[in-house]
C-alpha cells in the first residue's frame, strides 16, 4: 500500500485558485487532496467517490457552500462527512449560520496554516472517535443479538427435553423433533431403528435418497457430515439434517450441540417409551390371565355346586330306597339303624368333600386377589 492510500483524502471547495494552491500546498504533505472550483462538481464527485473531510468555501457562484453543506447533510449516505467552512465572512452571525447548515466548523479568511492543520486534526480525530464508537456500540449490538439468539436457541432444547416425556408415543415424539428443528430453519428427515423402521420427515414425503442414506448409514458413526448434510445416529433412533448452515461457523457449531442434546434426549425417551409399550403388553397379559382366572374360578364354584345338589340326591335317593326294602330284607330294627347310620355317616363325608372343595375356591380366591395387586401395582 501507498502512503497516498494511508492519507485521509480531502476535497478542497473554492472558486478561488490561489486559495486552492494555498490550502493544497500546506496540506498535501499530509493528505490526499482534490480541488473543486464549484459547488456543483462537488457534489457530482463527493457522490462519486466520498472524503474524509471537506473544506467548502462559503461564497461561490450558483451553489453556495451553505447550499452545497445542506444538501450534504440532508443524505443519509453523505452526512457524515465532516465539513470545515471557508469564508472572509467574518460575523458571529455568518458562523452561527454556518453552523446551523451543519458545518463541523469555520475557518474566516485571511487564516493561517497552523489553524487549518490544527482543526483539520481536531475534526477528524473526532470523526475517527465518532467511527469507533460506533464500531464498539455495533460490535456490542451483534455480541448481544448473538447471546440472545444463542438462549433463544438453548431454550428450544430445554422445551424439547420437558415436551419429549408428555409424548405418548413414537409418532407424536418425531413430530416433536421435527417442530423443535424448524425453530431452527433445519429441514430433517428421521429414521427410528425399530422393527420395522419407521421414516418421518418435516414435509411429509420421504425422500428416497434420504431413505437409502439413513437405511445405509444408521448404525455408523454418531456424526457424519457431508457437505451441507448432517447425520446424527443413537441407538434407537437417527437424524438426517439436509439443510446446515455451513457459511456460519459459529451458527453451524451451535446447532451441532444442540442437536446432540435433543437426540440424545430423544433417544432416552424411545428407551422409555419401549419400556413402557413392553409394560402395557405385561399389563394387557396379566389383565387377560385374571379374567381367564376369574372365569375358571367361577366354572369351578358352578361345577361344585351342581354336583353338590346332585350327590345330596343321589344319597337322598339311596336313603330311601333302602328304608323301602328294609320290610323285604327282613332286617332288624338294630339292623335297620345300623344300615341308616352307614348311609347317614356316607352322606357326612359326601358334604365333607364338598366343603373342602370349597376350601380350594377360597385359596383361588385369593390368588385372584393377588394377581389384582400386582397389576395394580
Amino acid at each position: 500500500m501507498s502512503d497516498t492510500d494511508n492519507k485521509k483524502h480531502i476535497f478542497v471547495v473554492d472558486d478561488e485558485p490561489l486559495n486552492s494552491l494555498f490550502l493544497t500546498e500546506l496540506l498535501s504533505e499530509h493528505f490526499q487532496i482534490t480541488q473543486i472550483e464549484n459547488g456543483t462538481d462537488a457534489l457530482d464527485e463527493i457522490k462519486k467517490s466520498p472524503p474524509d473531510l471537506i473544506l467548502l468555501d462559503v461564497l461561490m457562484p450558483n451553489l453556495s457552500g451553505l447550499e452545497v453543506c445542506k444538501i450534504l447533510k440532508n443524505d443519509n449516505d453523505l452526512s457524515h462527512i465532516p465539513i470545515i467552512f471557508l469564508s472572509a465572512l467574518n460575523q458571529v452571525s455568518d458562523r452561527v449560520t454556518g453552523y446551523n447548515a451543519g458545518g463541523d466548523d469555520y475557518i474566516t479568511k485571511p487564516f493561517s496554516g497552523l489553524e487549518v492543520l490544527t482543526k483539520i486534526k481536531i475534526v477528524l480525530d473526532k470523526k475517527q472517535e465518532l467511527e469507533d464508537q460506533k464500531q464498539q456500540s455495533d460490535s456490542n449490538m451483534k455480541m448481544a443479538m448473538t447471546l440472545m439468539s444463542q438462549n433463544g436457541e438453548t431454550g428450544h432444547v430445554l422445551h424439547f427435553l420437558k415436551d419429549s416425556f408428555l409424548t405418548n408415543d413414537i409418532k407424536s415424539l418425531c413430530q416433536l423433533i421435527i417442530d423443535t428443528c424448524k425453530l431452527y430453519d433445519l429441514k430433517v428427515t428421521i429414521r427410528t431403528n425399530t422393527n420395522p423402521p419407521t421414516l418421518f420427515s418435516h414435509d411429509k414425503k420421504i425422500k428416497k435418497i434420504d431413505q437409502q442414506i439413513l437405511d445405509m448409514l444408521h448404525m455408523r458413526e454418531r456424526l457424519i457430515y457431508f457437505e451441507n448434510r448432517c447425520l446424527v445416529n443413537f441407538n434407537h433412533i437417527s437424524l438426517l439434517i439436509k439443510n446446515m448452515p455451513i457459511d456460519d461457523e459459529d451458527k453451524n457449531g451451535r446447532l451441532k450441540d444442540h442437536i446432540a442434546l435433543i437426540m440424545e434426549g430423544a433417544d432416552a425417551r424411545m428407551i422409555s417409551l419401549e419400556n413402557e409399550l413392553k409394560l402395557t403388553a405385561r399389563e394387557a397379559g396379566l389383565s387377560k390371565m385374571l379374567i381367564s382366572t376369574q372365569q375358571i374360578l367361577n366354572e369351578i364354584e358352578a361345577d361344585f355346586n351342581n354336583n353338590a345338589k346332585r350327590n345330596g340326591k343321589i344319597m337322598s335317593k339311596l336313603a330311601n330306597k333302602m328304608e323301602s326294602n328294609f320290610v323285604q330284607l327282613g332286617l332288624s330294627e338294630e339292623q335297620e339303624s345300623e344300615v341308616i347310620e352307614i348311609i347317614e355317616d356316607a352322606m357326612n363325608d359326601s358334604s365333607s368333600i364338598y366343603q373342602s372343595g370349597l376350601n380350594i375356591d377360597e385359596k383361588l380366591a385369593r390368588l385372584t386377589n393377588e394377581l389384582k395387586i400386582i397389576i395394580k401395582n
